[in-house]
């Protein structure tokens, strides 16, 4: 699109990252294409793109990693970037000379790292694992969710069944275990509550051992 190569560094035909006067310093594209600021924070991150095996894949880091070598190394190459400690400084200055150039033009998000309602710039939105949700003809195009800030739960919660699934299967909960159904309401309360500006709910289970007090959270 809009992105511009700063001097001295060209891509060649099969994706190569040269240099003049260093030559390859990364066998795949690897470069800047989102600036974040973090809702909660206000520190700035960047999303990092690069290709593997032919697939493009992207990492939100902090500025550290495209700043230092040894940062850049331990947070991009278990992602499989092509970064080593053998080109990692090498790759930070072309980050660096990349972003400089291209500052005016890469995209800006939101970053949000935290689960629940979220108020942003007279926006109320939802976030529910990795989905901002909001209502019909708001836009969420610039905001991001930060998956890896809580990977349990953006990685459980995803799409999948249908309505009438999802309320066959909570029937069932509500039939088996007046605990469980208890904290089944509790959960599907507490995204309401604040619509509402009223306190989510507490819910307490006391009971004798081995009732199932630890295993209806876990359910619900």
């Amino acid at each position: 699109g809009d992105a511009r190569m700063p001097p001295d560094y060209r891509l060649t035909r099969d994706g190569s990252l040269e240099k003049t006067g260093d030559g390859r310093i990364a066998h795949a594209p690897i470069f800047i294409d989102r600036i974040l600021t973090d809702a909660a924070t206000g520190q700035v991150r960047v999303r990092v793109r690069f290709r593997v095996d032919g697939v493009w894949r992207t990492e939100i880091v902090e500025r550290i990693a495209i700043c230092d070598a040894r940062e850049l190394v331990k947070r991009l190459a278990p992602s499989g970037a092509p970064v080593s400690s053998n080109v990692a400084k090498a790759i930070v200055g072309w980050l660096t000379a990349y972003e400089a150039i291209n500052r005016p033009n890469i995209p800006r998000a939101t970053l949000l790292t935290a689960g629940g309602w979220q108020t942003l710039t007279g926006r109320r939105v939802f976030v529910l694992g990795g989905d901002a949700i909001a209502a019909p003809g708001v836009d969420v195009s610039d905001l991001e969710i930060d998956r890896s800030a809580h990977p349990h739960i953006t990685g459980a919660v995803r799409v999948a069944g249908s309505r009438d699934l999802q309320l066959a299967n909570t029937r069932k909960i509500f039939d088996a275990h007046i605990a469980a159904a208890t904290v089944v309401m509790a959960a599907f309360a507490a995204p309401l509550a604040a619509l509402l500006d009223v306190p989510a709910p507490a819910v307490h289970i006391v009971g004798p051992s081995s009732r199932g007090k630890t295993t209806a959270p876990q359910v619900a």
